[in-house]
């Protein structure tokens, strides 16, 4: 297991928001639908996250997760983020870089589907 980060001097803390989005598949109520991964301030541990996407198989069901990031380790490709939220039904791992994620939910039973690539779409201000 990498040893946890923090990214003060890296380029994820030196930019104020990203917005990543892509397709889910979950089970047989989401298939191929849109999730969208909104980091509102610099990527670091317990900066906050929401992640944003609707089931088309549960009557189009929208979820809203706010959550923070408790959790940074360095990878060989790039760097691991554990998000979650206390008292929330998911958690997510991302893998990621400068430009894509590899998103991947586990419900409280630690069941997964495989991890779903997300791209940039947008980047804030440098600070």
């Amino acid at each position: 297991m990498a040893k946890p980060i923090h990214l003060r001097s890296h380029p994820f803390h030196t930019c104020r928001g990203r917005v990543y989005a892509g397709k889910m598949n979950w089970y047989k109520v989401g298939l191929n639908d849109l999730i969208v991964v909104i980091f509102h301030e610099t990527i670091d541990v317990s900066q906050p996250v929401s992640i944003y996407w609707q089931f088309t198989g549960k009557d189009h069901e929208n979820n809203i997760y706010d959550c923070n990031i408790h959790g940074i380790e360095q990878t060989k490709d790039g760097y691991r983020l554990k998000i979650s939220q206390k008292d929330h039904w998911y958690d997510f791992v991302a893998e990621m870089d400068l430009v894509s994620m590899s998103l991947q939910m586990f419900n409280p039973k630690r069941e997964t589907a495989d991890p779903w690539k997300l791209n940039m779409v947008w980047m804030g201000t440098q600070t």
